[in-house]
């Protein structure tokens, strides 16, 4: 199965990756809200209140939305987690109804990001092991979760890098340039895969942990 794995890393690392403009559009009235039990600001209710009562199919738990909400928050604010979140997809609505701005217009920006965090988690990672005087690095396949969170985690230390003031500004930035191929976190996965692929004949080496 590692071996398929690093089969597939191998083709994503030599093909080109897409760009944003060839996302297909998707309906303008999907609520960015998904996910949120409780809207964090003012604006962001009232538009959850419209689209829950007009569109009530498109109001459903979204569990990648909860995952980054989770790995935004510090100290225990699950809510101010969840307003910063909703300010970045607010930022990436502006973004997509922007000309020039590479996004594609009047897409929902849940799945904008949901499309950004497939493009940047990887399929597996490299494991230190030491035996005798040597370290192997391992590759090990992950799981759909631990991928998405190690892609969502990289997204956010890039935005984190970023000179904008507002944290939403930076990690919506940072959406955009993933979907445009410049973002550090997709070459951070390049370097993963390199790594990945320079020591694959240490898969079949057994750890002991």
């Amino acid at each position: 199965m590692l071996r398929s794995v690093l089969s597939q890393a191998a083709a994503a690392s030599a093909t080109a990756r897409p760009t944003a403009a060839a996302t297909p559009a998707i309906l303008a009235t999907r609520t960015y809200m998904r996910g949120l039990d409780h809207s964090p600001s003012r604006k962001a209710q009232t538009q959850h209140d419209l689209y829950s009562s007009t569109h009530p199919e498109y109001v459903r738990h979204d569990a990648l939305l909860a995952q980054t909400t989770n790995l935004i928050m510090r100290h225990g604010k699950k809510a101010q987690a969840a307003r910063l979140l909703t300010d970045a997809l607010d930022h990436v609505r502006a973004l997509t109804n922007t000309p020039g701005s590479g996004l594609p217009a009047r897409a929902d920006p849940a799945d904008l990001f949901a499309e950004a965090v497939a493009r940047t988690a990887p399929l597996l990672e490299t494991k230190a092991f030491k035996r005798g005087n040597k370290v192997l690095q391992i590759p090990k396949a992950l799981n759909e979760r631990q991928r998405n969170r190690r892609g969502i985690t990289w997204i956010l230390d890039a935005a984190g890098k970023r000179s904008d003031k507002e944290f939403g500004k930076r990690l919506g930035n940072e959406i955009a340039a993933v979907l445009d191929g410049t973002s550090e976190a997709v070459k951070r996965k390049d370097q993963l895969y390199k790594l990945a692929l320079a020591n694959r004949a240490n898969v079949a080496v057994k750890m002991n942990i």
